[in-house]
Parts: structure tokens; C-alpha cells; sequence
């Protein structure tokens, strides 16, 4: 009997370990459609606007995660989102949303880069 738990126990363990391990690797599906970007005087930080959703007037999306890949030509930013409100998402009503703005740090200063979504749509910066 002692070695049926011990087993069972075991077991647990491990899914729990494993179903931890993916949750960290796993984005949401919605990534964000920036619709502005303003860099820093420094050129190191860029604010970058995208709309977000809104139901009844609560604002239902959130940064889950960002991404930012630096290249010396180029850098991409992505915005993963995730849906805050209960509710699905045909509750939602045209033109109700909600600029968002999240800032994201880059490892060197922007100079002459290149700056796109994951998707490869090239995205404007706005400079002060």
C-alpha cells in the first residue's frame, strides 16, 4: 500500500511540474495592433499605444506579455494581450475601445533601426 501512494504521489509531481513548465511558455493569442510609438529623448525607451477592448465601460484587455527582439538593423515589438472581462468578445461594442500604452525598454539606444510588429508591419516612430 505504501508504495501505491508513493507512486501516486510521484505522479502529481509531475504533472504539477509539467503543467507549471508550459504555463510560463505559453503567450495569449491576441497580439495587440500598435498604433503608435514614441521613443524616448534617450532613445532607449519606446511608449507604444495600441487600442484595447472595452464592455460596458471596464477596459477588458491587458498586457499579458511583451516581446522585443533587437538587431543592429532592426526591432520588433510585440504585445500579447489578454481578455480581462467575462463576457465574450461579440459583447463588444464598435468603437468603444481604449487606447492602452505599455513602454518597452530596449537594450541599446534606437538610432537608425528599423521598428515592426512580429507580423512584419512596419510601425512609425514618433520622435519628441
Amino acid at each position: 500500500m505504501k508504495c501505491h501512494r508513493s507512486s501516486a504521489l510521484r505522479l502529481a509531481m509531475v504533472a504539477t511540474l509539467t503543467g507549471l513548465l508550459t504555463a510560463g511558455c505559453v503567450h495569449s493569442e491576441r497580439l495587440a495592433v500598435i498604433t503608435e510609438a514614441v521613443i524616448s529623448p534617450d532613445e532607449r525607451t519606446v511608449s507604444v499605444t495600441f487600442t484595447g477592448d472595452r464592455i460596458d465601460g471596464k477596459v477588458c484587455t491587458a498586457v499579458d506579455d511583451t516581446e522585443v527582439t533587437e538587431t543592429a538593423q532592426r526591432v520588433t515589438i510585440g504585445i500579447h494581450l489578454a481578455n480581462v472581462c467575462e463576457g465574450s468578445p461579440t459583447e463588444l461594442v464598435a468603437g468603444t475601445g481604449v487606447e492602452q500604452t505599455v513602454q518597452i525598454h530596449l537594450t541599446a539606444p534606437l538610432g537608425d533601426r528599423v521598428v515592426e510588429m512580429p507580423d512584419g508591419q512596419s510601425i512609425t516612430i514618433r520622435r519628441p
